[in-house]
């Protein structure tokens, strides 16, 4: 008879026997999986937080770094493109903000005036191509981008929204005309008059906004948010620089070599590199400046919920660990019992490899039953026993200081990532890979405590075992 018949034969005529390692099994296998769910469900939340987090990098505000460190850092192997954007606040009695939704949520006492004012910012750009319409937060409806000689020269080519357009009446080659003015401490005004030409209009998507409130403070502040994004006017970083020199000289100061209120953004190829990033590009920074990104708040999520993870890391090797002892010991009386039909086996000239896999084949079918009968009711109890554990354990870390790329670079959108993203996207789930992974982990384990014993038993000679 073959060995995997034998097998099959031996598990019908050992009833009580197949009951109880099947039993054993069972309570030894729930163990094992409770551990592996709640494994893999941080481990699918996390990979879930990191496919969706920002993959943007920028620095803290008020980082004083020049252009050839910027350069520097973006050429990191990890940096898809870069850009970073030198500001000037300017004025103008002409040009109208776009306004939007904003009256909508005034109080009583409130004007569109107190928000919007004749203030106006200019933001630089470095990368003719534009940062925004790479990222897909624009398109551009009319008009260019800017060329190299732009960026790199003296310029007056100016880049608005399609809404800005359409509340100032622009069009393409439409002038623009902005004041930079300085108030000197003798009270003398020094002023420089700045006339921008149009050569393109884009179509800026609001910005995704993630937001915790639904009161109408909430929904003012998303409002000033999207309103002021559709106010961005884009200029290349020379006529920004060249306009911040102009006032510094008004104060008597000098901007050798340095990037006035300038914002770097370094777009990685995959979010997945944050942590790459930030830990070999972080000694180029200058003192008292570090990265902002979501890499902080990933980080934060995790902290959040190691308590459960590092008991669901030691309950999983224990109860392996305590699986494979009990069941050889297990398998060890059996065989001890069976040491006759083995010997039998033997003087007949079976091969000692297909008698130890007849045991192994017995014991595979009997321990993968189970496992996976402790499936569904391992489920259940994962879930109870990791709600509970993050009930009274779980550091809660306050959103309140949460500070992401996206809120220095005024075009990104948020990021859903938060402190406790992972804790609230946790979810055990009987997937179809995890069923897979059950019966690999139930037979593996099954396999190791069977052979293990057989091997040592059936090492004797034939004599030996029939005595």
């Amino acid at each position: 008879m073959k060995f995997y018949k034998r097998a099959f034969n031996s598990i019908l005529r050992q009833k009580n026997k197949s009951i109880i390692l099947l039993l054993v099994s069972f309570v030894l296998g729930s163990g094992i999986i409770i551990s592996f769910l709640i494994k893999s469900a941080i481990n699918e939340a996390t990979d879930v937080m990191l496919a969706r987090s920002n993959s943007a990098v920028t620095l803290s505000l008020g980082a004083n770094i020049n252009e050839d460190q910027i350069t520097k850092i973006g050429k990191s192997s990890y940096v898809n493109y870069y850009d970073y954007n030198i500001t000037s606040n300017v004025t103008s009695n002409t040009l109208k903000h776009y306004e939007g939704e904003v009256s909508k949520y005034l109080s009583g006492t409130e004007k569109t005036s107190d928000y919007f004012d004749t203030n106006f910012s200019l933001t630089g750009v470095n990368d003719p191509e534009l940062l925004m319409v790479k990222q897909k937060q624009a398109t551009l409806v009319k008009g260019r981008v800017f060329n190299k000689e732009e960026i790199t020269g003296n310029s007056n080519s100016i880049i608005i929204s399609e809404k800005f357009a359409q509340e100032n009446a622009l069009n393409l080659n439409s002038k623009l005309e902005v004041k930079a003015a300085l108030q000197s401490e003798d009270n003398q005004i020094r002023e420089r008059t700045y006339e921008l030409n149009v050569i393109g209009i884009l179509k800026i998507e609001d910005k995704k906004i993630v937001s915790q409130n639904n009161d109408d403070n909430a929904s003012l502040n998303i409002e000033l948010i999207k309103a002021n994004q559709q106010n961005i006017l884009l200029v290349p970083n020379s006529t920004t620089k060249a306009i911040n020199d102009f006032l510094v000289e008004g104060e008597g100061g000098n901007n050798s070599g340095n990037v006035l209120n300038s914002t770097p953004v370094f777009i990685l190829k995959s979010p997945y590199d944050l942590e790459y990033f930030i830990t070999e590009e972080k000694t180029n920074l200058p003192n008292n400046s570090y990265f902002v990104s979501d890499y902080d708040n990933i980080q934060k999520s995790i902290s959040s919920i190691t308590i459960l993870n590092n008991i669901a890391s030691v309950s999983f090797v224990t109860m392996t660990l305590l699986a494979i002892t009990v069941l050889s010991l297990i398998v060890v009386l059996f065989l001890i019992n069976r040491r006759q039909e083995f010997g039998i086996y033997k003087a007949l000239g079976e091969k000692k490899a297909k008698t130890i896999m007849q045991v192994a084949i017995e014991m595979s079918l009997i321990g993968l039953i189970g496992f996976i009968m402790a499936i569904s009711i391992s489920s259940v109890a994962a879930s109870t026993i990791s709600e509970s554990i993050m009930k009274n354990t779980q550091v809660q870390v306050s959103n309140s200081d949460n500070i992401s790329a996206s809120d220095i670079v005024p075009y990104l959108d948020e990021s859903s990532i938060n402190n406790n993203y992972i804790a609230n996207n946790y979810q055990i789930r009987i997937s179809l890979k995890n069923v897979v992974y059950v019966i690999i982990i139930g037979t593996m384990t099954m396999l190791v405590a069977s052979v293990g014993p057989s091997i040592y038993i059936l090492r004797l000679k034939p004599k030996n075992i029939l005595m």
